[in-house]
C-alpha cells in the first residue's frame, strides 16, 4: 500500500472531481436530451456528495488553522504607529 500525504491527496481528490465535473458538463452539452442528462448529472453528483463535503471541510478548517495561526503566532508584530 502506497502511503500519499493529506495534501498531494487532497490536490489529486480536487483533480479528480473537476475532471468528473467538465464530462458530466459535456455530457450534458452533446445529449440532446435534457431530462435525460440532468438525471445523468444528479446521479453523478450524488454520487461524489461524500467527496465534495470531505474537501469543503478541509477547505474550511484549513482557513480556521491559518486564521488561528495568525492570531496566536508567537511572533510580536509591530503595530502602525500613528503619523505625526
Amino acid at each position: 500500500m502506497r502511503i500519499v500525504n493529506e495534501s498531494s491527496a487532497d490536490e489529486g481528490l480536487t483533480e479528480i472531481i473537476s475532471a468528473i465535473d467538465m464530462a458530466v458538463e459535456k455530457l450534458c452539452h452533446i445529449d440532446p436530451e435534457w431530462e435525460r442528462s440532468n438525471t445523468v448529472k444528479r446521479g453523478i453528483s450524488a454520487v461524489l456528495y461524500p467527496y465534495y463535503v470531505i474537501l469543503q471541510e478541509k477547505k474550511k478548517n484549513s482557513k480556521h488553522l491559518t486564521l488561528h495561526s495568525f492570531l496566536m503566532s508567537s511572533e510580536r508584530r509591530p503595530w502602525p504607529s500613528s503619523a505625526n
